[in-house]
């Protein structure tokens, strides 16, 4: 239904417009921002299914607005806002050869709707979102062999303002669109005639005479694309958005645990907040894991900060001064992390696609055998006996977030390699020791946003643990054959840590090698497989957060032929289905940088690193 919006202005319209250049580009700052939305609503985009029934001749509502509208409301705006969904007008007009439009909320409750020909409330008296319009436009009607009604020279120039006579051409058309937003509240104002595109800034209210565009060439910006950033860039401004572009992590829920107590110093009686100690004087250590410290008090409470930190500082040093050796035995506590942990995972949605079969079948060209009967048997050795006995500390010390060994079940069976997440060792925020570390700071910072560089081990061993389950189909392929994630208690009974076991990968590191040896042939053969890998890795939603040449390693099998094996998956962000949609990522970028910077010829790269498609970004 029609609304008439044709009623006179108690003021008279100027008789030149000044035509303004809108100074923030938006078309280019916005369009990166909800580029990024739209990949992580990669597999959610605009229904166009029924584009082929379309025409050039067709109604501009069903090429361009009723599109818009239903990407809008399924993906742009919160749909548990009291705003109902956005809702199309069509709008009477007179002085303009064309259709004008209208687009806007109405309330849930339907006594609250918008009326048949509803009266708006001007911009400049702040309406309420159910009186007033997200965007007011028009799309002019020409004949399709003629290149357009608005001409980009009569609206851009090298120097601004631009003066137009508002009674002819261009003029009238501006002043109609400027009009329409003023007398519906509208933010923005759209003008096409789908050769070229104008956006009118409706923000802030502007003298009669002053007008704000921005002209956009449709084949840079099509007309939906630049419809559904303007709403989007709305939803954002009013907090009405279902989708952000970055969602932050929630943080920690919970309570201080305070009382009034007598500051010793002072005498005074002030509130403060109380928090177990970590180390006595008596008894000495009496925290054991990271995971006893409540990271809620930690995050606001100084004092409980210092006592981390005293208690951190002890630990590592008692572990520097009995570091674990060749011949100590570590008990094991089987399967420990899935009977005592949530493990994470995620069910597919409508944001999962099935990993390509070509890069399935490339990644796993190369396989290695896996001891069957290991499992089975440590499985039903009582509990307290199965130990690891280490033959071989392979990496170890201060400033790793694990310990690597070499070792075999009970001194028997194949030889198996033990990452340890041993957090006496662990780097964390505010070290006094390490000046370039990253700081702990209360009083700057908000407490949700503290300690973000602290890292627990049970959150470590369940990212590798749910990486190696998203690709269990692909171990002892491109990532080891694992043998389950247990804890390991040290000698002594005193400490006990999670771990992963894993076969022995028998190849050096990316970083040892010299691909300049390589013939041209096996860097491309090497490239390719890294190239598939990786996109198996991304369409299984994981997430490598820091590619370095340590986390390649490359292997050469019987038949002499060279291919990479991917470890170390501890900060491997993983979509567990808590957001909608996607983030886009650049790990695939960076691993690709990682290749350009070792001596693998450049060409190769770029020859065999094929274009990332909307899953992998």
């Amino acid at each position: 239904m029609g609304s008439d919006l044709s009623a006179d202005s108690d003021e008279d319209p100027p008789t030149v417009l000044k035509v303004h250049k809108w100074w923030n580009e938006l078309s280019l700052s916005y369009q990166f921002r909800f580029d990024n939305m739209l990949l992580r609503l990669r597999s959610c985009l605009i229904d166009c299914r029924d584009d082929y029934l379309l025409t050039a001749n067709s109604p501009v509502t069903d090429k361009y607005l009723l599109p818009v509208l239903r990407f809008a409301n399924r993906d742009i705006f919160d749909g548990e806002s009291d705003l109902g969904p956005l809702e199309l007008r069509e709008v009477a007009m007179t002085n303009v050869i064309g259709e004008a439009f209208i687009l806007g909320f109405h309330i849930h409750d339907k006594t609250r709707s918008w009326d048949p020909n509803p009266k708006f409330t001007p911009l400049i008296a702040k309406p309420p979102m159910n009186k007033r319009a997200l965007i007011a436009g028009i799309f002019l009607s020409f004949e399709l062999e003629k290149s357009g009604i608005i001409h980009r020279d009569d609206l851009t120039s090298d120097s601004y303002p631009i003066m137009i006579p508002s009674g002819n051409g261009i003029g009238v058309i501006i002043s109609e669109l400027k009009r329409l937003c003023n007398a519906t509240g509208a933010t923005y104002g759209f003008l096409t005639d789908e050769v070229t595109s104008v956006v009118y800034d409706n923000s802030t209210p502007q003298p009669l005479e002053r007008v704000i565009l921005q002209v956009v060439d449709p084949t840079d910006i099509s007309v939906r694309m630049m419809m559904s950033i303007l709403l989007w860039v709305e939803a954002n401004r009013f907090g009405i958005h279902a989708t952000s572009i970055s969602p932050r992590p929630s943080p920690y829920q919970g309570a201080l645990w305070q009382q009034w107590l007598k500051v010793p110093s002072s005498g005074k009686m002030e509130e403060l907040v109380l928090y177990t100690r970590a180390i006595s004087p008596k008894r000495g250590i009496l925290k054991r894991t990271f995971s006893e410290f409540d990271i809620y008090t930690l995050q606001r409470c100084p004092g409980a900060w210092d006592g981390f930190v005293e208690w951190k500082l002890a630990v590592e040093a008692e572990a520097k001064a009995s570091p674990l050796k060749v011949g100590d035995t570590l008990k094991v506590h089987w399967d420990a992390i899935e009977k005592r942990y949530m493990l994470w995972r995620a069910e597919p949605d409508a944001y999962y696609h099935e990993i390509p079969e070509e890069s399935a079948r490339i990644a796993l060209r190369y396989t290695r055998p896996k001891d069957r009967s290991l499992q089975a048997w440590a499985a039903k050795v009582k509990p307290g006996e199965l130990c690891f006995k280490i033959e071989e500390v392979r990496s170890a010390g201060s400033g790793q977030f694990s310990q690597v060994f070499f070792g075999r079940l009970c001194g028997k069976g194949p030889m198996l390699c033990l990452k340890l997440f041993d957090e006496r060792y662990f780097p964390f925020p505010g070290d006094p020791r390490d000046k370039d570390g990253p700081k702990v700071k209360f009083e700057t910072t908000h407490a949700s946003e503290l300690l973000m560089n602290l890292h627990f081990a049970v959150d470590m061993i369940r990212r590798e643990e749910s990486v190696y389950d998203r690709l269990k189909d692909f171990q002892g392929s491109f990532i080891p054959h694992c043998y389950g994630f247990h804890t390991f208690t040290l000698p002594g009974d005193t400490w006990t840590f999670p771990g992963i076991l894993m076969e022995v990968i028998e190849g050096p590191e990316f970083a040892d090698c010299d691909p300049r040896g390589w013939t041209m042939e096996e860097q491309r053969d090497f490239v390719t497989h890294v190239r598939h890998c990786e996109r198996v890795f991304k369409f299984a939603e994981i997430e490598q957060t820091d590619w370095n040449e340590g986390q390649l390693l490359c292997p050469v099998d019987s038949s002499g032929q060279r291919h990479a094996v991917f470890i170390d998956f501890a900060f491997a962000n993983q979509r567990l289905g808590e957001h909608r949609g996607k983030p886009p990522t650049d790990d695939a970028v960076l691993l690709k940088v990682l290749l350009l910077d070792s001596a693998i010829n450049p060409h190769v790269v770029d020859e065999c690193w094929f274009p990332l498609v909307d899953e992998e970004r």
